[in-house]
């Protein structure tokens, strides 16, 4: 339900302003517009009650009345009749201000803005061919490599010193193939590149689900928390954790399709098949867990909890986005370490006369 009087979208210029630029407005075709626009919607209609005979608080005792009420009634003592809802003119009523003075739009969508735009789902994606690249390097290494080295012509059919320089090469190459397997698929326990990307994107699109999930719970909130008036409301927001995404095992699914991964279905099927195989397990019944809570019998409360929340999740990507990128710089540095060398070796290198 909206706010009353109102629809599912706010009506002032400046809440459009906020949503655009947090790029969740209708034009911006983000998934999250739709739910931030009814977030919106309530937040704006509980910080301008000046628009509407109902929910504020009188001014200097911190009580919220479900409307207004006249200037020369205890600041205790609601109106005696139902609000009107249309505006009452303030010289008659006591003064008053929002529920939720405190907080402004912009704050509300801070989260959702944060991942509205990132195209992580979609095999466009640029983690989406970051992803197939590392897995195609990965092919050429462990497969066609050995295969050249087993393939590759024994002394007894090449000699000379260039067949020895040549199968020197090899070799090399040989070893370098297994260190950069090692360094793409990880060992002892450690991420490698091939998890980096799909890594990214899932904690990606598990945030944008949170954020969406408390925007909507909150949404749900107010129109119980309406209808209730000052009873206790309280609603659970439930969600994946980021954390789990970090230390999941999270590789590109191509579903048998032969490699190396170069058509674009392939590529769109690859990707699609990561996001399903990983977050379906994930998102079973009893195994999200809680990111919050939106509860409280006052308004203020509920946004009070939202922001609480809100920062939690908010936090705990971050802290995710750390890890994550902290094992890749790991990654990256056993890069330098092992095979930069052999690289400059071979470019320091004299040719073959």
């Amino acid at each position: 339900m909206a706010p009353p009087y109102r629809g599912d979208t706010p009506q002032r210029a400046d809440s459009f302003e906020d949503l655009a630029r947090t790029h969740m407005d209708a034009a911006s075709g983000s998934r999250l517009s739709d739910t931030a626009g009814k977030l919106a919607a309530w937040v704006e209609w509980l910080r301008h009650p000046e628009e509407h005979g109902y929910d504020r608080t009188l001014a200097g005792t911190g009580e919220e009345v479900p409307g207004p009420v006249l200037s020369l009634t205890a600041p205790n003592v609601p109106p005696a009749a139902h609000p009107s809802p249309y505006p009452v003119p303030d010289d008659a009523q006591w003064d008053y201000e929002s529920v939720i003075a405190q907080y402004n739009l912009l704050q509300f969508l801070d989260g959702m803005g944060a991942v509205a735009t990132q195209q992580v789902e979609r095999p466009s994606s640029v983690l989406a061919l970051a992803a197939v690249a590392t897995k195609n390097v990965w092919w050429l290494g462990d497969a066609r490599v050995s295969e050249m080295q087993g393939k590759f012509p024994g002394e007894d059919e090449w000699s000379g010193d260039a067949a020895n320089r040549a199968r020197n090469f090899v070799a090399e190459l040989g070893t370098v193939a297994n260190l950069l397997n090692k360094i793409i698929t990880g060992v002892d326990g450690a991420d490698g590149f091939i998890e980096a990307a799909p890594k990214y994107a899932l904690i990606i699109k598990t945030a944008r689900d949170n954020f969406e999930q408390l925007a909507a719970d909150w949404v749900a909130a107010c129109e119980e928390k309406y209808h209730a008036k000052n009873n206790e409301i309280s609603v659970n927001v439930f969600g994946i954790m980021a954390s789990v995404i970090v230390t999941a095992a999270t590789v590109l699914v191509t579903r048998g399709a032969t490699l190396p991964i170069l058509q674009k279905e392939m590529v769109s099927s690859a990707w699609s098949a990561t996001f399903t195989e990983i977050l379906k397990p994930l998102s079973e019944a009893g195994k999200k867990d809680s990111q919050g809570e939106v509860k409280g019998p006052l308004w203020r409360d509920l946004a009070e909890s939202y922001m609480l929340t809100h920062s939690g999740i908010k936090e705990r990507t971050v802290s995710a986005l750390n890890e994550l990128t902290g094992r890749i710089n790991s990654a990256s540095a056993q890069f330098d370490a092992d095979i930069a060398p052999l690289l400059r070796a071979w470019h320091e290198a004299p040719p073959i006369e």
